[in-house]
């Protein structure tokens, strides 16, 4: 009908689905929009420190800092950062280390706990991470003992993610992400030893606790979020020192 009526050419569709048949034209195939991904959590339910997600994070990646890496090594500074994210209010916890050693993880999430609690804060703590051997070792006795007594005593509940299952850690994740962009490529420079790193990231964690607002949390700050939380928290929730 189109050619018809602009170039006045009649030309039957069959004739025209031989032509494009032999010349092998396919049609465009429209996929349809893809639906919103689901929630990770219902974070209309859930309490601050209910759920949490934890993981390490290699600093030296060349793909992100580019040759900066190389201060690291120069330097003998921590290539591995320890990270532990709340769920609802995306405030953080971060520690360094030099390697993965067995039962690091274990001794990291008992440091967060006591922080917690002696903040005030009591919530029965669920913290999901990715199996890594960094984070649970089965057959060394006195991770088994940190963790029965985490369980027991401070109610906290470590569960593995499915395999291959990795965006379920999308919130540590993308803090990562955002490790890289606005802290290590802005501040690796300046870091000449131990010191200079637990001090830029004391900083650091500041600001991403209290100064970065963030488009999740309706751009609050994650502490503003939280305070909304918990009216009665201590201020010194937010001092959040790296070790």
């Amino acid at each position: 009908m189109h050619m018809a009526l602009k170039y006045g050419i009649d030309i039957s569709e069959n004739t025209l689905k031989r032509v494009l048949k032999r010349n092998a034209v396919r049609p465009n195939r429209y996929r349809r929009g893809s639906r919103a991904p689901k929630p990770l959590y219902d974070y209309g339910a859930l309490l601050p420190f209910e759920e949490g997600q934890i993981d390490t994070k290699y600093i030296e990646d060349y793909g992100a800092l580019g040759s900066m890496v190389f201060r690291l090594r120069k330097y003998n500074l921590p290539l591995y950062q320890w990270t532990y994210v709340d769920a609802k209010s995306k405030v953080r916890f971060q520690a360094y280390s030099h390697g993965l050693g067995r039962g690091c993880g274990t001794l990291f999430l008992s440091l967060v706990t006591l922080w917690l609690r002696s903040c005030g804060i009591q919530t029965a703590l669920r913290v999901q991470q990715d199996g890594g051997s960094e984070w649970l070792q089965p057959d060394q006795a006195e991770c088994q003992e940190m963790l029965l007594l985490l369980r027991e005593q401070w109610h906290v509940s470590v569960r593995t993610i499915p395999p291959g299952k990795k965006w379920l850690q999308g919130i540590v994740e993308r803090s990562h992400r955002t490790d890289d962009e606005e802290f290590y490529i802005q501040r690796v420079f300046k870091i000449k030893s131990e010191e200079d790193l637990l001090k830029e990231a004391l900083n650091y964690i500041y600001y991403y606790d209290c100064v970065r607002e963030h488009s999740s949390l309706n751009d609050m700050t994650p502490f503003q979020h939280l305070k909304g939380q918990l009216p009665d928290l201590d201020d010194t929730m937010k001092l959040v020192p790296p070790i």
